[in-house]
């Protein structure tokens, strides 16, 4: 069994950059953890229920569970390991995989069904939920290696596809995501104006 702790990358291998640790979530961190997601919703113009975002963060032993395929990370440079300046979390998730069996659009269509009342969750297809990084440090490969720390985990607890959902609002979200090797599933016509991505991680 492998469980991802602690792990430090140079960030773009450059000397003139600083370090960053990727270690699992604390209760202490919890305020940071809400305080860039709110930014980052300032930041992009969206209009969310704060309060209620924040209280699916409430709970470090919840977020970062191994015994349950949950696991949570935050991002802290080396020098100060206390500071969060990214966030990144796993989930047991529904399989978006299987959204060919009853939707027929392609891509770049849109859909109205509701996927997430046609199946349970699913032990071998892990959520990526929570990929934030503080304004002031976007740029600098914290958000890979927070993903890179959440994917190696997903693979080590048995998760062999990862997905996520995420706002179109976010304007540079297919730059990211699709580099890291993840496919276009599916728009959704919702209130966070969501599209769907799905990884096979080859377990």
């Amino acid at each position: 069994f492998f469980n991802v702790s602690v792990t430090t990358y140079a960030l773009m291998q450059h000397r003139d950059k600083p370090s960053v640790v990727v270690r699992p979530i604390e209760q202490l961190d919890l305020p940071q953890c809400h305080q860039i997601i709110s930014d980052t919703m300032d930041d992009f113009g969206i209009k969310a229920n704060k309060a209620e975002l924040a209280e699916t963060l409430h709970s470090a032993t919840e977020l970062h569970n191994p015994a349950e395929k949950r696991g949570f990370w935050v991002a802290c440079l080396q020098n100060t390991p206390k500071t969060v300046i990214g966030l990144v979390g796993i989930q047991p998730g529904v399989d978006p995989y299987w959204f060919s069996e009853y939707c027929t659009q392609k891509p770049s269509e849109s859909t109205t069904v509701d996927p997430w009342t046609k199946k349970e969750g699913c032990t071998h297809a892990g959520e990526l939920i929570r990929l934030y990084v503080a304004k002031d440090k976007r740029g600098l490969g914290v958000g890979h290696q927070l993903f890179q720390s959440a994917e190696d985990w997903a693979r080590s607890v048995g998760y062999d596809k990862i997905w996520l959902e995420t706002s179109r609002k976010f304007p540079t979200q297919d730059r990211f995501y699709t580099p890291h090797g993840f496919s276009y599933l599916l728009r959704l016509e919702n209130e966070w104006e969501d599209d769907i991505y799905g990884k096979n991680l080859g377990n």
